[in-house]
């Protein structure tokens, strides 16, 4: 990763996965629509550790639901230490899925909205 970075290359990293149970202990817990979840804030630790920017991307689905438009934010500001660098990561992440809850692949599974607490069990 580092070596991709300061290549000056892009690396993708979601932040918005479901934490294994391992990885438990290096998760933070933040507010993500209306639950408090556990998500790793990898790509801000990496950030920190290479000085690389991080930016945030959101693929948006145009009127016509054929073409996706890509928004790439501005760098995060890393200011206030990886936890709060990563909420505001997690903010920007969220404000559009509050617009169009379409945009979020964990829609494609009720599996994962039952985990989330976004959907009751019963069906």
């Amino acid at each position: 990763m580092v070596e991709i970075l300061r290549s000056n290359e892009v690396l993708a990293v979601p932040i918005d996965v479901p934490v294994a149970s391992e990885d438990r202990a290096r998760a933070v817990s933040v507010d993500f629509l209306g639950q408090q979840i556990l998500f790793l804030p990898g790509s801000v630790s990496i950030a920190q550790i290479t000085t690389s920017p991080v930016l945030a991307l959101v693929v948006r689905r145009s009127a016509d639901w054929q073409h996706q438009i890509v928004e790439i934010s501005p760098p995060v500001p890393m200011d206030g230490g990886i936890e709060a660098a990563f909420r505001r990561c997690i903010a920007m992440v969220e404000a559009p899925i509050h617009q169009c809850p379409a945009f979020w692949d964990f829609w494609r599974s009720a599996n994962s909205l039952v985990d989330l607490g976004l959907l009751s069990t019963e069906r």
